[in-house]
Parts: structure tokens; sequence; C-alpha cells
């Protein structure tokens, strides 16, 4: 159903001794991603490497005309549907910067928001 959102929590820990600027972003350069590389970088998807659909990230299962074993479409450079949600005024976002404090945690909520098909 159009306008639904549906989100995830990501928490970023600054794990040095120094105040650190952290900026998140809505990947839009990547046309594919690499399943591989996706397991790489995110180990909990190994436990379910043919369930990726239902993970919250910007990627969708359908394969491209090159090497359709390894690639994933990034779903973002088709339907603009991946925000992150500011911490503080809670307002949807495609990119954010903040100063992390030493040793310091910022948890952000990674939503997807399904697109509102236009009809003719």
């Amino acid at each position: 159903m159009p306008g639904k959102l549906l989100g995830a929590n990501l928490s970023i820990t600054n794990k040095t001794y120094s105040e650190q600027i952290i900026e998140l972003s809505i990947d839009v350069s990547n046309y594919t991603f690499s399943k591989k590389g996706l397991i790489e970088n995110f180990p909990a998807l190994a436990q379910k490497p043919n369930d990726l659909a239902n993970y919250p990230i910007p990627f969708s299962l359908q394969p491209t005309s090159t090497d359709r074993k390894d690639k994933i479409l990034n779903t973002e450079m088709r339907y603009e549907c991946w925000f992150i949600e500011n911490p503080v005024t809670k307002e949807l976002t495609k990119r954010i910067t903040l100063k992390l404090g030493p040793k310091a945690t910022q948890e952000f909520v990674i939503v997807i928001k399904s697109p509102n098909l236009k009809l003719e």
C-alpha cells in the first residue's frame, strides 16, 4: 500500500578518544551491489542468503543482465524510497552529518517508504 513506512535501527559508535564527524547518506551512485560484498559487510545476511529481500538495506533480488548470480539492483535508483531519520528532528532525509563524541553511540532509523506509483 503506498505511503507505508518500514524502519530498521542502525547504531553508529565512535570507538576513538576524539570527536569524529560522521556522514551517512543513501547510496545513489551504485546501480548494482555485489551479493558477496553485502554478505561480507553484513554478516547477518549469511544466515538467510535466499531471503535477502527481507533485510532493510537498499537492494532487490532482480538480477541484472550481466552476471546475474552476483548482482543486486539498487532500488534507490528507481524508486527513491530509502531515507535516514534525523534522530533530533525526526525528519526523513537522504544525508545526515553530525559530530559524535569520544566513545559515543548514536542510533539512527533507516526507513523505506513504499513508492507512490503514478497511475495514468
